[in-house]
């Protein structure tokens, strides 16, 4: 199903806004992809020139004689379902023979649907990042978008005229093959503002991200004592840091009362020192006085 932009007719109801219902390709050639820089237009499909689609009906009706007979066969289920492939293989390269791209300058939301596997970022998401003059927020765990896209959306290389944009690669975890010149890293503390009248919300928010809760549901006051924990030091450190950064934060969870373990330190420094003069002093009276005689700490 094909959604038009808004207003382009009213549709069997009659309804100018949001209306949406299967087009005929003579409607929906209007709306060819332009595309290029200036040109705000999504990239969401191509369809056959209007001429083709008698000859992709002869060979539809045809494809359909030759997959009954391969059906037929008495051949081995590997080999009928080889041919059958091979047809298929045949139809979709038809298909694609002499198409026009299909877009639309809009500002609604597009959503692609689509089980996995069956080409939402190969059909889609990819020729927009390739093509898309206007920002981008690409949520790409893969890493495959950046690495197929990010040079043709950034400076180029030597198979593709970049876009001229300003490319960061937030990949903390080397998934993506992008050149060094294109990564980048965010300090998610440099984003609060401690003169807000919001820190202490934007602190949870953050707080929230960091300690996730756990699968087993029932009492949440563990997970919240320690967000409320976590959101306390993120509120000390952006009162008193310059720069802090989660380095800052994670050292301040993990190293303890630092009094205290200073002073536990030392007493147990002073009670090494005394055991070892302890045990010099009985080896001593061993030596001299009772061999047979065993040490106690």
């Amino acid at each position: 199903m094909f959604t038009l932009p808004r207003g382009a007719f009213a549709g069997r109801e009659n309804v100018r806004l949001a209306s949406a219902e299967w087009g005929q390709p003579n409607e929906v050639a209007r709306f060819a992809y332009t595309g290029g820089p200036g040109n705000g237009a999504l990239f969401v499909g191509a369809l056959p020139y209007e001429d083709a689609w008698p000859k992709l009906l002869d060979i539809w009706k045809k494809a359909g004689e030759l997959k009954a007979a391969i059906t037929a066969r008495t051949t081995s289920p590997v080999e009928r379902a080889r041919d059958l492939q091979r047809l298929e293989t045949i139809w979709l390269q038809a298909l694609r023979a002499d198409c026009m791209p299909i877009g639309f300058d809009d500002d609604r939301h597009v959503v692609t649907i689509a089980g996995a596997r069956a080409g939402k970022g190969q059909s889609s998401i990819i020729p927009n990042c390739c093509f898309y003059p206007g920002s981008i927020v690409c949520l790409d765990p893969k890493g495959e978008n950046a690495s197929l896209t990010g040079e043709r959306r950034g400076p180029g290389n030597e198979w593709c005229e970049g876009l001229g944009q300003e490319v960061y690669v937030l990949d903390p975890f080397g998934v993506a093959e992008v050149p060094d010149e294109l990564r980048a890293s965010l300090n998610p503390l440099a984003l609060l503002d401690k003169t807000s009248s919001l820190i202490v919300d934007d602190a949870g928010l953050l707080a929230e991200g960091l300690v996730v809760a756990g699968d087993g549901g029932g009492d949440d006051h563990w997970t919240e004592t320690a967000r409320n924990l976590v959101r306390g030091i993120i509120l000390h450190l952006v009162s008193t840091y310059e720069a802090p950064t989660l380095f800052d934060l994670r050292r301040l969870l993990t190293q303890g009362e630092k009094v205290a373990f200073e002073l536990a330190r030392a007493k147990r420094k002073r009670h090494t020192a005394k055991v070892a003069a302890a045990k010099a002093a009985f080896e001593k009276h061993r030596a001299d006085v009772d061999p047979d005689a065993e040490f106690e700490e």
